[in-house]
């Protein structure tokens, strides 16, 4: 149960990512701080999903 929402989670905020992505105003520092929360909330995912 627990992996599941974790991975409807992370499809969700891969979703958004791409919105963002394709948005002409976001600026490139935008998109590289994007980069670093995303990679953080990968990581803490994945110390979730060893639990």
């Amino acid at each position: 149960m627990v992996n599941a929402v974790l991975e409807q989670i992370s499809w969700d905020l891969i979703r958004v990512a791409y919105r963002i992505i394709d948005d002409p105003a976001v600026s490139q520092d935008e998109l590289s701080k994007l980069a670093e929360t995303l990679t953080e909330i990968a990581e803490r995912l994945r110390k979730l999903e060893s639990r």
